[in-house]
């Protein structure tokens, strides 16, 4: 079996769709962020690279940003690797909003008038705490396949016949993370 790896050039600006429904219930962006433009959210994207590279992700990759708009990674990531990056942004954009976040609003306009708004500020704390679970929880399942990968291997025809649910493949890719993407890991 041949397995293909699209070495394109992955432009982060298609996944700024898919960053907008990780943020907010779908369609409501918009309302969620008034004033976060489209070219905002590509630009987080390239800084979220950057920070996954930091943390050991993509070391033989680069990202082009040459067209703001439009940053590219070369080589092309895999559907898997944009899931991961998508992740790194998420967590940017909470944190970044819980730094600007007003908890407690109150108006009174005369004798027994007044009105009082909460908002929950505790709800965005939990999702970011998920959020952080969910790339260290990546980071661990990265390692402990790194590690194994380095083992000595015999497979009988039991084992070739459930490849496919395990979850280093013998064809260089962890789960759907392109080999390259991963060289060089801790």
């Amino acid at each position: 079996m041949t397995v293909t790896i699209d070495t394109t050039p992955t432009d982060l600006s298609t996944l700024v769709e898919a960053l907008k429904r990780e943020l907010a219930v779908p369609g409501t962006f918009a309302d969620v962020f008034p004033s976060t433009t489209d070219d905002d959210l590509a630009a987080s994207l390239a800084d979220s690279f950057a920070q996954a590279q930091l943390d050991g992700y993509f070391s033989t990759s680069t990202v082009d940003l040459t067209d703001p708009q439009h940053p590219t990674v070369t080589p092309g990531m895999s559907s898997g690797a944009g899931a991961l990056v998508i992740l790194y942004a998420s967590e940017r954009t909470i944190r970044a909003q819980l730094r600007v976040l007003k908890t407690t609003f109150k108006v009174e306009g005369g004798p027994g008038i007044s009105y009082e708004a909460d908002q929950a500020a505790s709800i965005l704390v939990q999702e970011l705490k998920d959020i952080s679970a969910r790339r260290a929880g990546l980071l661990a399942l990265l390692l402990r396949q790194q590690r194994s990968n380095q083992a000595v291997y015999v497979a009988d025809g039991y084992l070739l016949r459930a490849q496919p649910y395990y979850p280093a493949n013998f064809f260089g890719e962890f789960g759907t993370f392109y080999s390259f993407e991963t060289l060089g890991w801790r």
